[in-house]
């Protein structure tokens, strides 16, 4: 896996949705959608949508760390660490990107055959992550 340091969260994810660090979680919400509207790649000309695209995957994200309570804490308290620990950041995101990948590829093959998605399988975090 990329280092933290060397992919697009370089980026504090809250400066992505241009929100504060101690921003309630119905205001992470409104700034997803807001950030997500204004980004959607088929809002924008035609010209613009790579730039968009990849600013709309960082918003979206963010957007899923940021809102999922365990996910923020875990990242919070890494954002506060000059150096962060590579061990916790591959956990962190590894996990989350799965999740990602898991969506992104139920949805398609669902699209494609016309049926419903299952709902996601919940996942317990202390499960997921080994925590006591």
């Amino acid at each position: 896996m990329e280092s933290y340091r060397d992919n697009e969260f370089d980026d504090d994810l809250y400066e992505v949705l241009g929100i504060a660090a101690d921003a309630r979680q119905e205001d992470i919400k409104q700034a997803y959608r807001r950030a997500a509207l204004v980004h959607h790649p088929d809002k924008v000309p035609q010209a613009d949508r790579d730039e968009s695209h990849k600013k709309f995957v960082k918003i979206g994200k963010a957007y899923t760390i940021l809102s999922d309570p365990e996910s923020r804490r875990k990242y919070d308290a890494v954002r506060q660490k000059k150096e962060p620990e590579q061990d916790e950041l591959d956990i962190l995101f590894d996990n989350i990107f799965d999740k990602l990948d898991e969506i992104g590829e139920r949805a398609s093959s669902f699209r494609s055959r016309g049926r419903e998605p299952k709902p996601p399988k919940v996942i317990d975090p202390h499960q997921r992550w080994g925590l006591d």
